[in-house]
């Protein structure tokens, strides 16, 4: 029998026996999001067709309080319709999502265990990435210590063979080890967060030859909430070695403003620049492009993912120049998004190695859209474009004459199937 389908025996033996447990509540999420693809990415092609599919995500979601612990289950299958045969007797594509207890000693003191997601801050360097239909979710333990000060320390080995005779860890580019602190302060109206992060990679140079390469991502990030101002301020630096062993230098500066003219509205004006490798001319042997790891990174730097979405890593960095306008009713939210796109470093010409490219990369326009019918039922659209120059081609191929542009539709619906509040709160 395969461990889905016990693990659905137990959720329904759950169900049908609530007066058994504390607190249980059983919830779902259906989440089909149709797209039409002609350049995300990278530039579009002329000639090039648009691709069009549907990807949906579906989950189940245990959640379990008792007085000393809590515990949560997501079973999740990500597929795109049609990739399935209609007669399949069984597929590849559901996968368990979370699965983790956590265990509270006091009010202030607990200790997460298991399979779960990381969202810190703004997610720049640890998130969920929610917008991926998988998600991102990782295994290890966090101890948290919750008051004036919150800490978080997490510790993750990763191991994919139990065999002594197989050190290598064959899910690279992965990390074998992880570590980080994270530290937070919050008053009325400021928020100072400091994170440090020690991302272990494996490195296999030949039979034998095994290694661990160990970066350091490091630094603040100051949040001020006013009535109508607000902003944020982060710095990132990252040093010791990259993923193929050579030394790190790179940092991550973030500045953003921003102004609410009324409750309904909301402007906001940022410049982020990401350091990256010089191709004419670097001045030593570092690598100094920046890389943010395992952040929500669909969030930032245009929803055309062309930067740090699986792609762009030891480059020649980003600079984002960005204004955004957000409007936000009762059940209506919607937004326009503005980016400028530079490079950080020189960009070699390939039809002249001595010279560089202008740095200057295009200009995104995102557009979105959600409507939210009630708690458990919502509506969301969106449309971009990306106007490319000539270094965008040298940087990510396509053609800039071609229109490069991507839309979405997506529904989510998130029923609550049963819940039982009988019990205490967990850490009570």
């Amino acid at each position: 029998m395969k461990k889905h389908t016990i693990f659905l025996f137990g959720v329904v033996f759950c169900f049908v026996v609530p007066q058994a447990v504390a607190q249980l509540s059983l919830s779902g999420e259906f989440r089909p999001r149709a797209e039409a693809n002609h350049g995300v990415f990278s530039l579009a092609d002329k000639g090039q067709d648009v691709i069009v599919f549907i990807e949906q995500r579906t989950r189940l979601n245990v959640d379990y309080q008792a007085k000393k612990f809590k515990t949560k289950l997501v079973l999740q299958d990500v597929r795109t319709w049609g990739s399935t045969p209609q007669l399949a007797k069984s597929d590849n594509f559901s996968a368990l999502h979370e699965a983790w207890a956590e265990l509270f000693f006091n009010e202030n003191i607990s200790l997460k265990l298991g399979r779960q997601e990381l969202s810190y801050d703004d997610e720049r360097i640890l998130g969920s990435v929610g917008w991926a239909q998988q998600a991102r979710s990782h295994d290890l333990a966090v101890f948290k210590l919750t008051g004036k000060l919150n800490l978080h320390v997490g510790i993750a080995h990763n191991t994919s063979s139990t065999s002594p005779t197989n050190p290598v860890y064959a899910l690279n580019p992965g990390y074998k080890n992880m570590q980080f602190i994270w530290i937070n302060h919050q008053q009325t109206h400021f928020k100072l967060s400091f994170l440090l992060l020690n991302n272990g990679i494996q490195q296999v140079n030949g039979p034998g030859e095994v290694r661990i390469n160990y970066s350091q991502t490091l630094g603040p990030r100051l949040v001020y909430e006013g009535e109508k101002l607000g902003g944020q301020l982060a710095f990132y630096y990252q040093t010791g070695k990259n993923a193929q062993g050579n030394d790190l230098a790179a940092h991550d500066l973030m500045a953003e403003l921003t102004y609410k003219p009324s409750g309904s509205s909301t402007l906001i004006l940022g410049y982020e620049r990401l350091s990256g490798t010089d191709q004419l001319s670097p001045t030593d042997d570092k690598n100094r492009s920046f890389f943010p790891l395992y952040g929500t990174n669909h969030k930032f730097n245009g929803l055309m993912d062309y930067f740090y979405v699986g792609n762009h890593a030891n480059n020649v960095g980003l600079q984002d120049f960005y204004a955004k306008f957000r409007l936000k009713g009762k059940q209506h939210m919607g937004g326009l998004d503005l980016h400028y796109f530079a490079t950080a470093a020189d960009l070699g010409d390939p039809a002249n190695p001595q010279q560089a490219m202008s740095n200057g990369l295009g200009t995104e326009v995102d557009l979105y859209w959600s409507y939210t019918i009630d708690q458990h039922l919502s509506l969301s659209a969106g449309y971009s474009q990306m106007f490319g120059t000539a270094s965008m081609e040298v940087l990510k191929g396509g053609n800039k004459e071609a229109a490069s542009y991507w839309s979405w539709v997506m529904l989510t619906v998130k029923p609550v199937f049963f819940t039982d509040k009988s019990g205490q709160q967990a850490g009570k």
